[in-house]
């Protein structure tokens, strides 16, 4: 078998794994979400886990970093697709984008780990250190996709604390059932993007 070959399978290894602890921890939470059930859930032993892991904690390492990359991946093609649009374009594009991924199980699963990860001492996580890197990388993106407005702009800066603090406000309120599954009720996402535009103005 050549390095590259290796590779690919090290690689396809490394991606099972976090899918399964992603599906365990968006459907069964976080406590249930153990070492073997993630490992029955990839189909794999413990011991090739660990092998590419280490332990539980470098498996929640892996998801969370994982997902960051995944968010910033696809917001940045957007960035790319809509820079010739007008804001308020710009602004709607941005709303569906973020509702498709933030109605995925890796949004479900990020929550439960930045829930519970600081109450267990065994793991060791820093989850400040990712809420920071998570804001860190939205604000760059933010910059891409409204240019037009320099950084430390006011209503820059207001509209996105706003604009992402709503897209996870609606999330939870379908969370709780009070918004059919996936469906966000008419005029809300359009208001949304009206609000950020006059901060944006």
């Amino acid at each position: 078998m050549t390095r590259k070959t290796l590779s690919r399978t090290s690689e396809k290894t490394r991606q099972a794994v976090i899918d399964a602890a992603i599906h365990c921890l968006a459907t069964e939470g976080f406590h249930r979400a153990t070492s073997n059930r993630i490992a029955r859930e990839a189909g794999l032993s413990w011991g090739v886990i660990q092998y590419h892991f280490g332990d539980r904690a470098g498996i929640y390492r892996a998801v969370l970093d994982s997902i960051i990359d995944t968010y910033v991946a696809e917001l940045d093609q957007l960035a790319r697709a809509g820079e010739d649009k007008p804001v308020a374009e710009r602004l709607q594009l941005l709303a569906d984008s973020l509702w498709q991924l933030l109605n995925h199980p890796a949004y479900l699963a990020t929550m439960e780990l930045l829930l519970n990860l600081n109450r267990d001492p065994e793991l060791a996580i820093n989850t400040k250190a990712y809420v920071k890197r998570w804001s860190e990388r939205m604000a760059v993106l933010w910059q891409g996709i409204f240019p037009e407005f320099p950084e430390g702009h006011a209503g820059s800066a207001a509209a996105r604390q706003i604009f992402f603090a709503a897209l996870r406000g609606f999330v939870d309120n379908r969370l709780i059932g009070q918004w059919p599954k996936r469906s966000v009720p008419a005029g809300v996402m359009p208001a949304l993007a009206q609000a950020c535009t006059a901060l944006l103005a």
